[in-house]
């Protein structure tokens, strides 16, 4: 049932909504890459592209969406089952655990037009059964 919670929220009217902010954040994107004098697609757009499309998703600022970058890098170090990465590793996982646990509680206590209101509105109705099976798809959207 949550999987096709989450879909409903990708469905095709809204991601044709969605449509002129992936391409505004695009050519913001290219047009600062074509400016640096040294272009690179891959490193200046497709490396951050992800991020902050889904910080337009929660609806919060693109500067964060570098926090949600670093953080990440740092997670997926866990695959390279290097001892030396396990603090950097436990220390992003905290850090964002306490970044989505503050912006859950805020989506609660003020929802708006966005995922994790909408996640939250789903689970109040019963679609998405506890704060775990949330947390859960929190996690699945940010691997994405």
């Amino acid at each position: 049932m949550e999987k096709m919670v989450i879909l409903e929220f990708f469905g095709p009217k809204a991601v044709q909504r969605r449509r002129p902010h992936v391409a505004d954040i695009v050519e913001r994107l290219m047009t600062k890459s074509l400016e640096s004098g040294v272009p690179d697609l891959a490193q200046d757009v497709c490396l951050v592209l992800p991020a902050l499309l889904f910080y337009r998703l929660i609806n919060r600022p693109d500067e964060e969406a570098f926090f949600l970058a670093r953080v990440s890098d740092e997670i997926l170090k866990i695959f390279e089952q290097n001892p030396a990465n396990r603090d950097s590793v436990i220390r992003a996982g905290t850090e964002l655990k306490a970044y989505t646990d503050d912006l859950v509680a805020e989506r609660r206590a003020n929802p708006g037009d966005d995922l994790i209101s909408y996640l939250i509105g789903k689970q109040q109705q019963g679609m998405i059964p506890g704060r775990n099976s949330l947390t859960t798809s929190r996690c699945c959207l940010r691997r994405a």
